[in-house]
């Protein structure tokens, strides 16, 4: 799938201008080759072009201009009928046989797009994985480093979670930590980024955010969680770490770094929330 990943890459414009020009030129080939050479298998390309690079009607145009591309190639080359309606069979064929091919490669390209998008995506909370979520944080720690930008970055730990699945159920398990999750994605901004790490813990990416808003927004989201919880007579509570930085070389130290906080914060007694800028002296959410 490499060559047409590739065509997913082209921007539409240019999708567009490549798939038209390989018509012409194909069209062109087939006139030159004369009607008795039959060029048809190569115009599947533009339309694979077309339909991986545009969409349902890049595709369905792409097939109904190679199937005219064709059709007028075979008349120029001097094909020769007894009446018009061969051609017009000839024409409605060719056109049938593009469309089901375009049609097939679209739906192939949504498949692909589906599960690229399962593979980024947990499936129980619908927050982005691990996997997910560290490329998204080696992304914006290329770009806090190149515009020398802050971010800030929260674990957050569901406390006495395991006491709960083991008292009530995996069940109402499942249904906490989905809660958790919408709770997250309903109240951060379209910029910002909610994985679920696995088990009951979650990470929360707030690009371009110093401490101040950092504690602000998690601040909120503790409270939120907190009161969740409550309204459902759930035994549980959030502990967090949250770590403010910039000019990051690698993610694997702060990932770390931020982990040990969101541990300190549960060995603090839990359901509190432990803020770190770095370079900086370390703060709970009670100084």
């Amino acid at each position: 799938m490499l060559i047409v990943d590739r065509f997913e890459e082209l921007p539409v414009i240019a999708a567009i201008f490549l798939g038209a020009l390989l018509i012409a030129i194909i069209g062109y080939l087939d006139y030159l080759t004369g009607y008795e050479i039959s060029l048809a298998a190569f115009y599947i390309l533009p339309i694979l072009i077309l339909s991986w690079g545009v969409g349902r009607w890049g595709g369905i145009g792409g097939g109904v201009a190679c199937a005219a591309s064709r059709t007028v190639a075979d008349l120029l080359a001097g094909s020769s009928h007894s009446s018009v309606l061969p051609i017009v069979w000839n024409a409605t064929t060719r056109l049938i046989m593009y469309l089901v091919i375009a049609i097939l490669l679209v739906m192939i390209r949504q498949h692909s797009d589906r599960q690229k998008s399962l593979a980024r995506i947990d499936h129980l909370t619908g927050a982005v994985n691990k996997r997910a979520f560290s490329e998204i944080l080696d992304s914006e720690a290329a770009r806090s480093r190149r515009y020398q930008r802050s971010f800030s970055l929260a674990y957050i730990d569901v406390d006495n979670f395991k006491s709960i699945n083991d008292s009530f159920g995996h069940y109402l398990g499942d249904d906490l930590l989905r809660v958790v999750a919408d709770v997250l994605r309903s109240n951060v901004r379209a910029s910002d980024t909610v994985a679920r790490l696995g088990g009951d813990e979650f990470a929360l990416l707030l690009p371009e955010t110093e401490e101040a808003g950092a504690k602000v927004a998690v601040g909120k989201l503790q409270r939120l969680l907190n009161q969740e919880m409550s309204s459902r007579s759930w035994p549980a509570t959030v502990s967090i770490g949250c770590l403010t930085c910039s000019n990051v070389e690698a993610i694997e130290p702060i990932l770390a770094y931020v982990d040990s906080l969101m541990y300190d914060a549960k060995a603090a007694g839990k359901n509190t929330v432990r803020y770190t800028t770095l370079p900086g002296k370390q703060r709970t959410a009670s100084e």
